[in-house]
Formats: C-alpha cells, sequence, structure tokens
C-alpha cells in the first residue's frame, strides 16, 4: 500500500497567513525529518477533520 513509511509527527503547530483580502491557515506536523506544512481553507478543515475522525474510530475497534 505505502511506498515508503510514513512520517511519525513530533510535534504540531498553526499558524495563519492573509493576503489583506483571505486568510489561509498553515498547519506544519512537525517530524524528526522534515517538517510537512500545509495551506489550509475553510474548506480543507471539514474535510480533514472528517479524516481525522474516520481515523479516530477506526484505531479505536
Amino acid at each position: 500500500m505505502l511506498k515508503k513509511p510514513p512520517h511519525m509527527p513530533t510535534g504540531v503547530s498553526i499558524g495563519m497567513i492573509s493576503d489583506g483580502q483571505e486568510k489561509v491557515g498553515v498547519l506544519t506536523l512537525e517530524t524528526l525529518g522534515e517538517d510537512l506544512e500545509i495551506a489550509i481553507n475553510l474548506q480543507a478543515v471539514d474535510v480533514i477533520t472528517k479524516a481525522l475522525n474516520a481515523l479516530g474510530q477506526e484505531l479505536r475497534r
């Protein structure tokens, strides 16, 4: 399934960027290898929330 092992987060941080008209959140997943920064709008927040809830349900089984 996976081509290489996934990075395990060692920390998470958030930030905001704005061009004066639009705001975008930045989610940073800190890992031992390199940090992964993801720009997120409100639509992405909904999608990621649903995905994390589904993962949580599977992990609790």
